[in-house]
């Protein structure tokens, strides 16, 4: 299961985002209690390995951010590379 996608900053600092389900929600504003909504969707998301899960990232949000650097945390604390498309 997954728990977090991570981001660095170009200096260091590391952003959890909210990942988004569609291009739509990831471009506008998202209220707090649809954020927490995604955010458990996210997490209890059960991905098969070597399968594929598509997420929307605001971009707009993560300035300053290397967006190349995107990794995913799962349940046990392991980090994956991920594609950006």
């Amino acid at each position: 299961m997954l728990a977090a996608i991570q981001v660095l900053g170009k200096n260091g600092p590391k952003k959890y985002p909210l990942p988004y389900t569609s291009k739509s929600e990831a471009k506008g504003e998202v209220a707090e209690k649809k954020e927490k909504e995604l955010r458990k969707y996210f997490s209890s998301e059960k991905i098969n390995p070597r399968s594929q899960k598509i997420v929307y990232l605001n971009s707009a949000k993560l300035n300053g951010y290397d967006l190349n650097s995107n990794t995913v945390l799962d349940m046990d604390a392991k980090y994956s590379l991920v594609t950006i498309e």
